[in-house]
């Protein structure tokens, strides 16, 4: 999975991106940054956030590695790249209440946009909403394929 993720001084602490495999930094308007956290696993995802909007720059990071996007909002030129691409995601605009976390305390002392977060259980709510397939059920489905096919072949 690839995880949004806010990056302005008043957003800190970021939490999860030390667990990531891959971090890419952006700029985005008005010359701050975002963070896109990747994860070969996405059931190893700690608590990470606060989860920020899609930015169609970085689809062209993540779709080379065949993500799902996880993202809360995003601007018109991401989410039609979303649209257009196929690109399986997680949206916290519509999937709030199954795939992501509000730190209550954070959104009194910081705003809404910093208290947004999600993990590796809340992902996978996500993924069974949306019944996205994910690599580890396409391995796990293929070993299964060809371990009965040498059974076959054995009997």
């Amino acid at each position: 999975v690839s995880v949004m993720v806010n990056n302005i001084k008043k957003a800190w602490p970021q939490y999860g991106l030390s667990s990531a495999d891959i971090c890419y930094e952006i700029v985005v308007e008005g010359g701050i940054t975002r963070i896109m956290a990747v994860f070969a696993d996405y059931q190893s995802v700690p608590k990470i956030g606060s989860v920020r909007s899609v930015r169609h720059y970085f689809l062209d990071c993540s779709a080379p590695l065949n993500t799902i996007f996880v993202h809360w909002g995003g601007s018109t030129p991401g989410y039609d790249a979303v649209k257009s691409r196929g690109i399986n995601n997680i949206d916290g605009m519509s999937m709030s209440k199954v795939s992501f976390l509000r730190d209550n305390q954070l959104k009194k002392e910081k705003g809404q946009e910093f208290s947004n977060f999600t993990n590796a259980e809340l992902i996978q709510k996500g993924i069974e909403k949306k019944k996205y397939k994910t690599q580890q059920e396409i391995i796990q489905k293929n070993e299964t394929i060809i371990t009965r096919y040498v059974k076959e072949i054995r009997a």
